[in-house]
C-alpha cells in the first residue's frame, strides 16, 4: 500500500481565470505582489504573455490560500526533483497547475498533486502515446472521448505530481481508468469547470474513516482583486 494516514486529509483547492492578468498594467501590479523573486524571474522567462500571465496567476493562489491557512513565511525551496516545499512549514504540501487561461492551486496537510487541462477534440497520436490498452478499450465506450480523455490525463498528471517523479514515467505506464488499480493507491478528486477539468490527487488510506476529504474554494471572478 503507497504512504497511508491514520488521520483525516484536508485538501483545499483553488482555480481561477487569469486571462485579465494579459492587460500590462494588471500584469505589473501581479508581479508586484508576488512575494517570491524565482517566480517574477520565471515568469519573464516565457515569450508569450499569455503563458507569463498563468505564471503570475498560479503564484498569487497559492500566495493567498498560504496566507489562509495562517503561513507566515513564505520562503520556498526546491526539491532534488523539482518539487518545491516551504522552508519553514514542511508539514504544508501545495501543488500548482495550469492551463488554457485556467490557474489552479491545492494546499494541503500531506502530499498532493493537482493537474488542469483543457478540453479537446481527441487526437490519436497521444490516445496511442500516452493511453494503455486497458485504458483505449474503455476510452472505445465512452460518450464525450475527448473529456474523457482528459480526464485520464489529469489524473496521471496530478498522481505524477502527487509523486513527486516528474517525466521520470511515461504516462503510458500509468493506468488511470475508473476502478483501475491506481485507485487502491491514490484518490482522485475531479472537476469540469466548462470546458476545463481539475483533478487533485492524494494518498489513499488504509482507514474508510481516513479518506481525504476535499474542499473546493474557487476565487469567483478571477483574480480581478490582485488588479
Amino acid at each position: 500500500m503507497a504512504e497511508g494516514r491514520e488521520e483525516r486529509q484536508t485538501i483545499l483547492c483553488s482555480f481561477a481565470d487569469v486571462a485579465g492578468l494579459t492587460d500590462d498594467d494588471a500584469f505589473e501590479t501581479g508581479m508586484a505582489l508576488l512575494p517570491w523573486p524565482s517566480r517574477r524571474e520565471k515568469a519573464l522567462r516565457y515569450h508569450r504573455r499569455e503563458d507569463r500571465a498563468l505564471c503570475v496567476g498560479a503564484g498569487l493562489l497559492l500566495a493567498d490560500m498560504l496566507r489562509e491557512a495562517g503561513v507566515v513565511d513564505l520562503a520556498v525551496e526546491v526539491g532534488e526533483k523539482g518539487k518545491p516545499f516551504l522552508l519553514a512549514e514542511p508539514s504544508v504540501h501545495f501543488n500548482l497547475a495550469h492551463a488554457g487561461t485556467v490557474a489552479a492551486c491545492a494546499v494541503s496537510d500531506a502530499p498532493v498533486g493537482v493537474d488542469v487541462e483543457a478540453v479537446a477534440p481527441l487526437d490519436k497520436g497521444l490516445v496511442s502515446h500516452c493511453l494503455t490498452d486497458v485504458e483505449r478499450a474503455w476510452l472505445e465506450g465512452q460518450e464525450e472521448p475527448g473529456r474523457a480523455f482528459t480526464t485520464l490525463w489529469t489524473r496521471k498528471e496530478s498522481y505524477l505530481k502527487l509523486k513527486g517523479c516528474g517525466l521520470e514515467v511515461e504516462p503510458s505506464e500509468i493506468s488511470a481508468e475508473p476502478g483501475s488499480a491506481l485507485g487502491r493507491e491514490a484518490r482522485f478528486f475531479e472537476y469540469h469547470l466548462g470546458n476545463y477539468v481539475l483533478c487533485v490527487c492524494a494518498w489513499a488510506t488504509d482507514d474508510e474513516t481516513g479518506t481525504p476529504c476535499c474542499t473546493f474554494a474557487p476565487h469567483e471572478g478571477g483574480l480581478a482583486h490582485h488588479g
